[in-house]
């Protein structure tokens, strides 16, 4: 493949926080303050993804003044969730997001969860691949002050 496209598997966090239907609301909010996430996927027993609990839905939760005490994932996550290969391109990642409007995306290989890419990987994904192409398109072993003289000096022997 090609080194200037960077694979979804490249850039994404391998280590997926993930908790059951059953979990409570206080604890997924544990889990993000103490992981510094912003999303917790939510499985069953085999490890199948059923929802997605954001940093937005514990808000909301705040929001409309309910008890997250009282309430479990199965009750805020979003369901039918949308995932992406880990072989897939960070650009389709990012064309995914965009067009879904999320900013989390769970990378599975045959269903099976294999980490989560979140647009801030995919910002840096793209920074790191642009100044990779600007490293490889500079020349090299050559004084870059020598360049422009040997081809001023070139155009004069012409």
């Amino acid at each position: 493949m090609n080194k200037s496209i960077m694979i979804v598997k490249d850039a994404m966090n391998k280590k997926v926080i993930i908790a059951f239907p059953e979990t409570k609301v206080t604890e997924i909010a544990r889990l993000m303050s103490r992981y510094g996430i912003g999303s917790v996927i939510i499985v069953n027993k085999i490890r199948s993804i059923l929802g997605i609990v954001t940093e937005q839905d514990v808000m909301n939760i705040v929001a409309k003044m309910e008890d997250p005490r009282k309430l479990r994932a199965r009750d805020i996550m979003s369901t039918g969730v949308i995932t992406i290969g880990e072989e897939r391109t960070i650009e389709e990642a990012a064309e995914i997001m965009i067009e879904n409007k999320i900013k989390k995306l769970p990378v599975v290989k045959k269903k099976e969860i294999r980490g989560i890419i979140t647009s801030t990987d995919v910002m840096i994904a793209k920074t790191k691949t642009s100044k990779e192409m600007r490293r490889l398109m500079e020349p090299k072993g050559v004084d870059k002050g020598l360049v422009k003289k040997d081809f001023v000096y070139l155009n004069i022997v012409c």
